[in-house]
């Protein structure tokens, strides 16, 4: 399956009114939007948007930055549009164990 057509089904499903009490992961986020192209980032936004107004639940998995910030931690790549459209956006990463305990 291509990434319009997984578009085209998710919008399907809102029109038909069986997005309610689904869940979509979409493992990578990159696979269905270049991340780097506000027009396709803002497409996948909007019909993700869309499925869950109309009761479903979207989940979106991505990569952060080979380079980490100055500080450390991770940092997300692409535009800001994936951060703006969903409602809540986690960076994640592998805990370090504090010296002299666990972590």
């Amino acid at each position: 399956m291509r990434a319009n057509q997984f578009l085209d089904l998710m919008l399907q499903a809102v029109a038909n009114d069986t997005a309610r009490g689904t869940v979509v992961i979409i493992d990578t986020v990159k696979k269905f939007a270049n991340l780097m192209d506000k027009n396709s980032s803002s497409t996948l936004g909007d019909v993700c948007r869309q499925y869950v107004l109309a009761g479903g639940t979207v989940v979106g998995l991505g990569h952060t930055r080979k380079n980490p910030k100055a500080d450390g931690t991770p940092q997300y790549q692409g535009t800001t549009d994936i951060l703006e459209d969903f409602d809540a956006v986690y960076i994640a990463q592998v805990m370090k164990p504090k010296a002299g305990g666990e972590a």
